[in-house]
């Protein structure tokens, strides 16, 4: 009986050890960044580019899918089909001067993807 509960006691050690390892989050090259930060910034970046004048651009177009022009509808299908730690890195990587911030590049590049998107969602 008690090897049972020393089988146990460690069985119940190893899950507590490993539910730590899954609440560790993947951060950005220098550090500042965590996945789901970058997710949020996602949303934001989302609701600063898609403002009116973008979106009447494409309110009267045939479209593939409309949701598309929803800003949560666009965040998540960004951060849904992307890695955002690997496009921070890569934009951190090419542009780093030292000066500005890596979340500025990445911003950028996550404008660029939502036009792009708008653009690809037109029927042709």
């Amino acid at each position: 009986m008690q090897g049972y509960d020393a089988e146990e006691e460690e069985f119940r050690a190893k899950c507590i050890e490993i539910s730590m390892y899954e609440s560790c989050e993947r951060t950005t090259l220098d550090n500042e960044w965590t996945e789901s930060e970058l997710s949020d910034g996602v949303y934001d970046v989302c609701s600063i580019t898609m403002t009116d004048s973008l979106l009447d651009k494409y309110k009267h177009r045939a479209l593939a899918d409309r949701n598309l022009l929803l800003m949560q509808y666009m965040a998540e299908k960004i951060t849904s089909e992307n890695d955002l730690i690997d496009i921070y890195n890569r934009e951190y990587g090419k542009n780093n001067d030292g000066k500005t911030f890596g979340i500025i590049w990445f911003d950028n590049e996550i404008k660029k993807m939502i036009k792009s998107i708008l653009d690809g969602n037109m029927v042709k």
